[in-house]
This record gives C-alpha cells, sequence and structure tokens, in this order.
C-alpha cells in the first residue's frame, strides 16, 4: 500500500479559505465553517493511502484544466481536484460540485 504526501497548489488553499470565510462570517456560523473545513481536509488525508484506487476524471474539461491524470472525490457539495504525481498527492482546486462540468 502506497503513503502518499499531500501537498496542495496555492488555488486549492485560496479555494479552502474562501469557502471557510463564506460559512464564517457570511452565513455567521463559525463552527460549522470549522467542522466543514476539518471534514474537507479528513477526505483530502485519506488520499494519502487511496489516491491511486480513484478512476481519473474522464470530463475533458477536467483534463484540460489540470492535467491528464486529474481525478476527484466529492466531499458533500465540494469537489476535490486532485493529480497522483509520482509519491504526492497534489490538490489542484476544492469547488462547489456544481462548478464540475
Amino acid at each position: 500500500m502506497n503513503k502518499y504526501q499531500i501537498l496542495f497548489k496555492p488555488e486549492a488553499k485560496t479555494d479552502m479559505d474562501t469557502l471557510y470565510f463564506y460559512i464564517a462570517d457570511e452565513l455567521m456560523s463559525p463552527r460549522t465553517a470549522d467542522n466543514y473545513i476539518d471534514g474537507i481536509l479528513e477526505k483530502i488525508e485519506s488520499l494519502m493511502f487511496t489516491a491511486d484506487i480513484y478512476a481519473i476524471n474522464p470530463n475533458d474539461y477536467i483534463q484540460r484544466l489540470y492535467g491528464p491524470g486529474a481525478r476527484t472525490i466529492i466531499y458533500k457539495k465540494m469537489t476535490i481536484i486532485y493529480n497522483v504525481e509520482g509519491e504526492n498527492v497534489m490538490i489542484c482546486r476544492v469547488i462547489p460540485g456544481a462548478m464540475v462540468f
């Protein structure tokens, strides 16, 4: 069983910060924001051992934007887009699932 190192592109970090502040400030629910981000991070951490079991996303749009090996996993209404690069998992984006065409 492989153990991957998890890395984040700046865009993915920005996505999660934006989501956090939207829930905490706009929706005035900081506890929910903490829990939601913690859930996303737990899902991402699970990729340390499972990143390669998920299929490459067949969506041409995703492949053009994030590379020919881009994969996706879902956490609630969010889509986590990532690539397996050797012994690393690169988290590219964390976006609402509705944005994935």
